[in-house]
């Protein structure tokens, strides 16, 4: 027997800036001509995080013990960042190396690990504990989620982190300040590309 997916209109309200990026990408099509594969590459980018998202909500929505998802987010984010910077560190020419050929060898993203950083971050808040009691341990984790995310050197999980906080500070909802810091976010997107561009 099937189940009806049912999504909540909040659920759109909190995905309006990925939703506002993705159309904003296409702002240069006007400008400049690009190949196709290169426009197909970039929408594939944008929805990554829409989708992921997206496809969280409908399992989330099943499982109706919360402390559970989000330890074994958590745990998955951890063995993830850790195999990646190990890898990273230990077993590539980091120093001689290209980014190109750093990401091609070890990833090019890993949008669990956000999750997971921001669902240790915000543990107490969502479930009256921390997942990590010990606090050397907290700082050690957020350090190799941080590290983990900067050596993917990808635009989008940078995108997806600064929205990631944003939303999660409520600067998402449509209020003077909040438009304020989207401009800002904005700004801040197009003055990096400018710069990767250029």
């Amino acid at each position: 027997i099937s189940k009806r997916i049912k999504i909540s209109l909040s659920f759109f309200k909190q995905i309006q800036p990925l939703v506002l990026i993705f159309f904003i990408g296409f702002l240069g099509c006007f400008f400049n001509s690009f190949p196709f594969s290169f426009i197909f590459k970039d929408i594939t980018y944008f929805l990554k995080p829409i989708i992921c998202i997206l496809i969280g909500y409908i399992i989330f929505d099943d499982i109706k013990d919360l402390e559970v998802f989000v330890k074994n987010i958590f745990y998955i984010g951890v063995i993830s960042a850790t195999i990646h910077l190990v890898g990273v560190l230990f077993f590539s020419n980091f120093l001689k190396s290209s980014i190109g050929d750093i990401r091609g060898d070890y990833g090019l993203d890993s949008f669990i690990e956000i999750f997971a950083f921001y669902f240790l971050i915000y543990s107490k808040k969502w479930l009256g504990k921390r997942l990590i009691i010990n606090k050397t341990i907290y700082l050690v984790c957020i350090c190799v989620f941080l590290l983990s995310i900067f050596f993917y050197f990808s635009r989008t999980m940078l995108i997806v982190f600064l929205i990631g906080y944003f939303t999660l500070q409520g600067y998402t909802k449509i209020t003077r300040n909040s438009l304020k810091y989207i401009g800002l976010l904005i700004l801040f997107v197009v003055l990096f590309y400018t710069y990767l561009f250029s």
